[in-house]
């Protein structure tokens, strides 16, 4: 059961999904008109989104289930250590549209994507045995995600 949820079940739905792509393309009036992909715009602003959307929900799924499991905290204290980061965004959301009309989308993403890569390779590589270097970096994530 195990190699069938890890291997194979990955590899059936990518084969359904492609197959739904031949099949939308082929139809006069498609459900999902993929055909906006070829527009390279769009498809690296989707794929930058979904990248973006990976990162916060895989240190925000992450997080609490390794305070829980490693430093023995409750889940509610747990759920209380992702509090500063939504914080964080919910203050920084405003100032990031300023920034966005005076520099620009295209300078803005690149170096939110350049710290947000830096801030998860450390997130992943460091030990972080404080409990106040952990909840720094999730700081971080959080805001470049905002950027």
């Amino acid at each position: 059961m195990g190699k069938f949820n890890t291997v194979i079940a990955p590899i059936v739905g990518g084969l359904i999904i492609i197959l739904l792509g031949l099949r939308q393309l082929k139809m006069d009036d498609p459900f999902l008109d993929i055909r906006v992909f070829k527009i390279r715009q769009f498809t690296l602003v989707t794929l930058a989104l979904a990248l973006s959307t990976m990162a916060m929900m895989g240190v925000e799924m992450m997080l609490p289930l390794y305070l829980q499991d490693v430093h023995g905290l409750s889940a509610f204290n747990s759920g209380l250590v992702l509090l500063p980061g939504s914080l964080m965004m919910a203050v920084v959301a405003p100032l990031a549209g300023g920034v966005y009309d005076r520099i620009g989308s295209k300078r803005l993403a690149v170096i939110g994507f350049l710290v947000l890569a830096l801030v998860l390779y450390h997130l992943c590589s460091l030990q972080l045995r404080l409990l106040t270097t952990l909840l720094l970096f999730y700081g971080y994530v959080m805001l470049v995600l905002v950027w």
